[in-house]
Parts: structure tokens; C-alpha cells; sequence
């Protein structure tokens, strides 16, 4: 109704967040849909460089369809943000792969990434921070679609204290194996 009105679909916080970058939040990708039909500018950052896609990524709740919408608008899904994060590393980290949405959330961000080992600021990949997070599902989602595991150094990984210790040291076994395997 405010749109048909004439609101601002620009509008934006302290932070630069603007309405695409919430309505990328949403499980519904009708309010996505919506902002775009209004002319909202699909490839607008936030105070952080972060995008709508970044903003999806980072949502367990946020449908995978989202992220094929911005990629029709034409929004480069491996953009990094000023932490050196593409929406990889955020699905990496945020994301639950027990979920159908994440693990699809997270092969399109595979596809459409040019790189699957990038690095953020701090020299760590996707594949070291669902490690770090203790989440097996991303880990072995991350292997089967080609992340390297020789980019990831697991003397630099520590456990943190609200990951169990049998599911950090999954993900670090995982992890082990696949780097075992490509030096043979």
C-alpha cells in the first residue's frame, strides 16, 4: 500500500541498511520481489559493503529462492564485504545444513562464486569457518563441492566454548582426512 503511495523504497538506517537488504531476511521472497518491481536498487551496500545477498546468506530463514532472484537481477553473488566475506563464508557460518534452504542456499552460492577457497581478512576460507562452528553438514557439503581442504590450517583452529567437542573434532577429522587424501 506504501509503495503504490509513492514510498521511498530507498529509505535507509544509521547503518545504510536499506528495505532490500531486510526484505532479503524474510522468508517470503514476495517482499524481495516486491522492493525490485519498486525500483530498489538490488545491489546496494550497507555500512559494511554488505549486499542483499550477504543479508540472505546469513539468515537460516531466508529462502535459497532469494539468492536466485538477486542472480537474475544480475547481482554478483562473490562480492566481499569490508571483513573480506562473500555470502559464502556468511551461509559457512550462519547457516544450518540440516536445513534444505541452507544446503541449497549454499550450492548456489558454490556455482555462482569464483572462488570456493577465498579468504577473508583474517586468511580464513568457508570451509574453516562451518569447521570453527562445529557444523559437520556444511563441512562435508563444502568438500563434496570442491572446497580445498589444504587451505584450511588446523593448527589455527581452536574450539570455541559453546561448539560440542564431538562436533568440532568432526569437522576437524573431515577436514584431516580430505587434506590425507589429496597428498597421496
Amino acid at each position: 500500500m506504501l509503495l503504490r503511495a509513492g514510498a521511498y523504497v530507498e529509505g535507509k538506517t544509521s547503518k545504510l541498511t536499506r528495505p532490500i537488504h531486510l526484505s532479503a531476511q524474510c522468508r517470503d521472497p514476495a517482499f524481495l520481489l516486491l522492493l525490485l518491481e519498486y525500483g530498489a536498487e538490488f545491489d546496494s551496500v550497507d555500512s559494511t559493503s554488505s549486499n542483499a545477498s550477504h543479508f540472505v546468506a546469513k539468515t537460516a530463514v531466508a529462502p535459497a529462492e532469494s539468492l536466485e532472484i538477486l542472480l537474475q537481477c544480475g547481482l554478483r553473488l562473490d562480492s566481499k564485504n569490508e571483513d573480506g566475506w562473500m555470502p559464502l563464508h556468511s551461509v559457512a557460518a550462519n547457516g544450518d545444513l540440516r536445513e534444505p534452504s541452507s544446503q541449497e542456499k549454499m550450492r548456489i552460492l558454490v556455482r555462482n562464486t569464483s572462488n570456493i577457497d577465498s579468504h577473508d581478512l583474517k586468511g580464513q576460507t568457508a570451509l574453516c569457518k562451518a569447521g570453527k562452528r562445529g557444523d559437520s553438514e556444511a563441512v562435508r557439503t563444502l568438500l563434496e563441492l570442491g572446497a580445498d581442504p589444504r587451505a584450511v590450517d588446523l593448527s589455527q583452529m581452536r574450539k570455541p566454548l559453546l561448539i560440542s567437542r564431538t562436533n568440532f573434532e568432526d569437522c576437524v577429522n573431515q577436514i584431516r582426512q580430505a587434506q590425507i587424501a589429496m597428498s597421496m
